[in-house]
């Protein structure tokens, strides 16, 4: 197995090392272990209550280990949407659209990162797509369409 360093080192200059590394500057450090390629990178994320607001230059795609019930957020705009998310809830935040979020418990995610160009390069290689647009589904409330789906089916 190769250490990260090999992998960020091997054939780069030290400019391509500073731009691998600032991939995930957005997430604080102490958030939790991280690692970075040219391509993206990935954080294990465990954060205390709090909010942020963030305007990267990159793809960020969030998977919730554990359930974090009452999270306020927006993505593109000034209006928050109230939502909480289960375990295994996708959270996605294009690159250069400014989204905020406020969390009232903590939250436990694996962030992956990825830039734009290797999200484009994928796209060609494995679909024949030379112009893809990554387009995060709306926030939902899983509670409530757990709520309206049992009064449709009890109606």
């Amino acid at each position: 197995m190769r250490h990260k360093s090999d992998v960020l080192e091997r054939g780069s200059s030290g400019t391509d090392w500073q731009r691998a590394n600032e991939i995930l500057d957005v997430i604080p450090n102490e958030a939790g272990p991280r690692l970075t390629t040219f391509r993206g990178g990935a954080v294990y994320s465990r954060r205390p209550p709090g909010s942020q607001t963030v305007l990267a230059e990159t793809h960020f795609a969030a998977v919730m280990l554990a359930p974090a019930p009452g999270n306020r957020a927006s993505l593109g705009s000034d209006r928050m949407q109230e939502y909480d998310a289960p375990t295994g809830a996708l959270v996605i935040q294009p690159a250069n659209v400014e989204g905020r979020a406020v969390w009232s418990s903590a939250r436990e995610s694996v962030i992956v990162a990825i830039r734009p160009e290797s999200l484009l390069e994928l796209a060609a290689q494995e679909f024949s797509m030379g112009d893809p647009e990554l387009r995060p589904p709306p926030l939902r409330d899983h509670r409530s369409c757990r709520t309206a789906s049992r009064a449709v089916v009890e109606g």
